[in-house]
Protein backbone atom coordinates (compact mmCIF):
# COMPACT_ATOMS: atom_id res chain seq x y z
CA UNK A 1 0.00 0.00 0.00
CA UNK A 2 1.49 3.55 -0.97
CA UNK A 3 -0.02 7.07 -0.91
CA UNK A 4 1.00 9.48 -2.96
CA UNK A 5 0.96 12.80 -2.01
CA UNK A 6 1.25 15.76 -3.90
CA UNK A 7 3.47 18.59 -2.87
CA UNK A 8 3.26 22.24 -4.16
CA UNK A 9 2.05 21.35 -6.89
CA UNK A 10 -1.70 22.47 -8.40
CA UNK A 11 -4.73 20.35 -8.42
CA UNK A 12 -7.56 20.47 -10.93
CA UNK A 13 -10.58 21.55 -8.69
CA UNK A 14 -13.60 20.53 -10.48
CA UNK A 15 -16.55 23.34 -9.22
CA UNK A 16 -20.28 22.48 -9.76
CA UNK A 17 -22.28 25.06 -11.56
CA UNK A 18 -23.79 26.19 -8.84
CA UNK A 19 -20.87 27.29 -6.80
CA UNK A 20 -19.79 29.70 -9.61
CA UNK A 21 -19.26 33.36 -8.01
CA UNK A 22 -22.16 34.12 -10.65
CA UNK A 23 -25.53 35.16 -9.15
CA UNK A 24 -28.96 33.38 -9.94
CA UNK A 25 -29.29 36.13 -12.98
CA UNK A 26 -25.64 35.11 -14.48
CA UNK A 27 -24.17 38.47 -13.58
CA UNK A 28 -21.34 39.05 -11.12
CA UNK A 29 -21.98 40.33 -8.03
CA UNK A 30 -19.61 43.23 -8.76
CA UNK A 31 -20.68 44.44 -11.56
CA UNK A 32 -24.48 44.49 -10.10
CA UNK A 33 -23.32 46.72 -7.28
CA UNK A 34 -21.41 49.28 -9.64
CA UNK A 35 -24.84 49.27 -11.82
CA UNK A 36 -26.95 49.93 -8.84
CA UNK A 37 -24.76 52.74 -8.03
CA UNK A 38 -24.78 54.50 -11.21
CA UNK A 39 -28.10 54.23 -10.88
CA UNK A 40 -28.35 56.02 -7.68
CA UNK A 41 -26.16 58.70 -9.06
CA UNK A 42 -28.13 59.01 -12.35
CA UNK A 43 -31.51 59.19 -10.08
CA UNK A 44 -29.61 62.10 -8.10
CA UNK A 45 -28.66 64.12 -11.25
CA UNK A 46 -32.03 64.02 -12.22
CA UNK A 47 -33.96 65.34 -9.27
CA UNK A 48 -30.89 68.19 -8.86
CA UNK A 49 -31.63 68.69 -12.51
CA UNK A 50 -35.25 69.54 -12.01
CA UNK A 51 -35.15 71.53 -8.77
CA UNK A 52 -32.68 73.52 -9.15
CA UNK A 53 -33.04 77.18 -9.12
CA UNK A 54 -32.81 78.63 -12.97
CA UNK A 55 -32.82 82.33 -12.48
CA UNK A 56 -30.15 84.29 -13.82
CA UNK A 57 -28.77 86.50 -11.14
CA UNK A 58 -26.37 88.37 -13.39
CA UNK A 59 -29.12 89.96 -14.84
CA UNK A 60 -30.48 91.75 -12.31
CA UNK A 61 -29.14 94.87 -11.34
CA UNK A 62 -31.15 96.87 -8.57
CA UNK A 63 -30.61 99.94 -9.09
CA UNK A 64 -33.29 99.93 -11.87
CA UNK A 65 -35.81 97.86 -10.17
CA UNK A 66 -38.56 100.20 -9.30
CA UNK A 67 -40.25 99.48 -5.59
CA UNK A 68 -43.86 99.37 -5.23
CA UNK A 69 -44.76 102.03 -3.01
CA UNK A 70 -47.70 101.53 -0.43
CA UNK A 71 -50.73 103.21 -1.48
CA UNK A 72 -51.53 105.88 0.99
CA UNK A 73 -54.22 104.78 3.62
CA UNK A 74 -57.56 107.04 2.42
CA UNK A 75 -58.83 108.15 6.28
CA UNK A 76 -62.09 108.82 6.70
CA UNK A 77 -62.64 112.09 8.40
CA UNK A 78 -65.63 112.37 10.41
CA UNK A 79 -67.24 115.76 10.85
CA UNK A 80 -68.31 116.09 14.32
CA UNK A 81 -70.54 118.71 15.46
CA UNK A 82 -69.86 120.37 18.98
CA UNK A 83 -71.83 122.62 20.39
CA UNK A 84 -70.06 126.20 20.10
CA UNK A 85 -69.47 127.72 23.65
CA UNK A 86 -71.83 130.57 24.74
CA UNK A 87 -69.29 134.09 23.82
CA UNK A 88 -69.32 136.24 26.47
CA UNK A 89 -68.85 140.34 26.41
CA UNK A 90 -65.96 141.47 28.89
CA UNK A 91 -64.54 145.24 29.41
CA UNK A 92 -60.63 145.69 30.02
CA UNK A 93 -59.97 147.34 32.76
CA UNK A 94 -56.60 149.38 31.14
CA UNK A 95 -58.55 150.50 28.09
CA UNK A 96 -62.52 149.47 28.33
CA UNK A 97 -62.13 147.50 24.89
CA UNK A 98 -65.10 145.14 25.20
CA UNK A 99 -63.81 141.67 23.67
CA UNK A 100 -65.99 138.29 23.27
CA UNK A 101 -64.63 135.72 25.30
CA UNK A 102 -66.07 131.69 25.58
CA UNK A 103 -68.09 131.13 28.32
CA UNK A 104 -66.21 127.38 29.44
CA UNK A 105 -66.90 128.07 33.28
CA UNK A 106 -63.63 127.68 34.11
CA UNK A 107 -60.06 130.15 34.67
CA UNK A 108 -59.12 131.44 31.31
CA UNK A 109 -56.36 133.40 30.16
CA UNK A 110 -56.89 136.69 28.54
CA UNK A 111 -55.58 139.44 26.63
CA UNK A 112 -56.38 142.79 25.50
CA UNK A 113 -56.15 142.99 21.53
CA UNK A 114 -55.94 146.80 22.15
CA UNK A 115 -53.71 147.58 25.27
CA UNK A 116 -52.12 144.27 25.50
CA UNK A 117 -53.36 143.89 29.26
CA UNK A 118 -53.66 139.86 29.80
CA UNK A 119 -54.95 138.31 33.22
CA UNK A 120 -57.06 135.60 34.08
CA UNK A 121 -60.95 135.26 34.60
CA UNK A 122 -63.02 132.69 35.27
CA UNK A 123 -66.06 132.74 32.83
Amino acid sequence: DSITIAVGMELPVDKPDNEDTKNILGFDPMVLGIVALALVGVGGGVVYYFKRDTTDYSAINSSFIEEKKAEPVKKRIIKSIAPKAELMTIECPGCSAQMKVPKLNKMQEVACSACGLSGEIEI
